[in-house]
């Protein structure tokens, strides 16, 4: 009944298949929420099932969260057959759901909802157990859709072959801005093709994550000199890779000159006896989704301010007891 709360983030709670359930029925005749955050909580194939029921309904819903909530192959497919209609919903957070198959039904079912979907923004997919094909299918799809602007693809199992087809995508300069592909097996010759579409074509991708890939130096050395010939590309995360001499100066270089300001990237440069290292820094994409601080500088627009309070000088006297 209530007409005024637009976000609900009840996030890494304990309750299960029936109150996801009934916090489903709760969004057929409510018309102000646009935001509900469900992470963590095992609502299991019940639960998704009455969310995909739910959003045939729905017109005001924009981003729902259910991943980590042991969904399963079921209402994964219902998901992505209500959403080739649903033309609200912008945010759909389906990660690491339970499927006990290798084949890929329900990354085949979204790969084919991408292709007529006009309204979804963000795509959410890890831990998918997705293989190249689940990647040939995206790239086959994502050809048509010129709305979606973040796919998220980490911890998933896509070789240097998907990459080289997701590459293709890029090249044809589509509505994606962010690209994640953290905790894949792309390897140098997967970061190579990416390099090349972003060398060469792409004028549209904003964000790139290539994090723990087992990519060598050839590799990123290539996508460092991609970042010379492509203005577009701000935020790029590396870290988890192999890095060497060339590699240290390379990326150093674009730190010095700010083509890669520090926020916007996971790696800081510093010098010890005269040599060159990278380290990681605080900044991940996605970092501010689960918390974020109160002060300091890195608090992001929509947190409230807080102030940093400074420890008392509060002294305990210590009385021995000789007994």
């Amino acid at each position: 009944v209530n007409k005024c709360i637009e976000e609900v983030n009840i996030m890494c709670n304990d309750f299960g298949e029936d109150g996801g359930s009934a916090l489903a029925r709760c969004i057929y005749a409510n018309t102000t929420l646009k935001i509900l955050r469900l992470n963590g909580n095992k609502i299991g194939n019940k639960g998704g099932m009455s969310f995909a029921q739910a959003l045939q309904v729905n017109k005001t819903l924009e981003s729902l969260d259910i991943g980590d909530a042991d969904l399963t192959i079921e209402c994964l497919i219902a998901l992505a057959t209500v959403l080739r209609e649903n033309k609200t919903l912008k945010i759909l957070i389906v990660n690491r759901p339970v499927l006990w198959t290798l084949s890929e039904e329900p990354t085949d079912h979204f790969t084919r909802m991408i292709k007529v979907n006009t309204g979804l923004k963000e795509l959410h997919l890890q831990k998918f157990n997705m293989l190249d094909f689940g990647a040939f299918r995206f790239a086959e799809n994502l050809m048509y859709n010129f709305t979606l602007t973040y796919l998220n693809l980490n911890c998933n199992r896509i070789t240097q072959d998907g990459v080289k087809e997701l590459a293709k995508v890029l090249k044809l300069n589509t509505g994606l801005r962010i690209l994640d592909l953290g905790y894949n097996r792309m390897e140098d010759d997967g970061a190579l093709f990416l390099a090349d579409a972003i060398k060469t074509c792409n004028t549209t991708l904003e964000c790139l994550n290539i994090v723990y890939n087992n990519i060598g130096p050839m590799g990123l050395c290539a996508m460092a000199d991609a970042l010379n010939y492509n203005p577009t590309l701000t935020s790029l995360y590396i870290w988890g890779n192999h890095f060497d001499d060339s590699v240290c100066t390379a990326y150093a270089e674009h730190l010095h000159t700010e083509r890669l300001l520090e926020q916007n990237c996971d790696i800081s440069s510093y010098v010890v006896d005269g040599k060159l290292y990278l380290c990681q820094s605080g900044f991940i994409i996605r970092r501010h989704y689960y918390y974020a601080p109160i002060y300091g500088d890195d608090v992001p627009e929509w947190q409230i301010r807080g102030e940093s309070i400074k420890r008392s000088k509060h002294q305990v006297q210590i009385i021995q007891d000789i007994n």
